[in-house]
This record gives C-alpha cells, structure tokens and sequence, in this order.
C-alpha cells in the first residue's frame, strides 16, 4: 500500500534529511510552525523501511508515522503490541519518497 502525505523535511544532527509532522494535507503541517520546508511525500509499505506507522483495524489510512521506532512507540500508553493482540490495528514499516523538488 501506499498513500500520499505532506510533511516537515529536517535534516539531523549527521545532516541527513528525514520527514516528520505527516498529514493528508499541507495547511494541516503548517499549523506546526516550523521553519521546516513543507513538502509532498509518498509513504510505501516496506518491510525494511525507517518509518513506523499504525494502520487501525478496518481502516487503510496510516497514521502515527515517525522517523524512529522509540518515538513511534511513546505514541502508545502501553505499547503497540498491546493493541496489536487486542486486534485493535497494526504496525506498518514505511519508506518515503519525496515528490518533486
């Protein structure tokens, strides 16, 4: 699966470019305040990706994506896997690709 999505490009303390602050819209990104280029992403199922996400039962949206597994996680009261086992939705790996520039 696949979804489009804007977002905050950063760079990290390497200098390497990652996304953050992902929504179905770029007004929604912009409530953030960032000084951050606000640009068009497209988030990829990827068994290997960088990205976590969190896809509710019954629904296809994913939700809940960050950069790192421990910021994906904190996102939980308990842990995803709680959630998981109660059948209340899954985690997705991502990649992302930027489009345009």
């Amino acid at each position: 699966m696949e979804w489009l999505r804007w977002a905050h490009r950063a760079l990290n303390r390497q200098q390497e470019i990652y996304y953050m602050n992902f929504w179905p819209d770029q007004r929604s990104v912009s409530f953030y305040r960032l000084s951050y280029p606000i640009v068009q992403v497209r988030l990829m199922e990827d068994s290997e990706g960088e990205y976590w996400g969190w896809i509710f039962a019954g629904k296809t949206e994913v939700v809940l994506v960050q950069p790192h597994r421990s910021s994906f996680w904190v996102q939980f009261g308990y842990s995803p896997e709680v959630l998981m086992n109660e059948g209340k939705g899954r985690i997705v790996r991502l990649s992302v690709e930027e489009i345009g520039e």
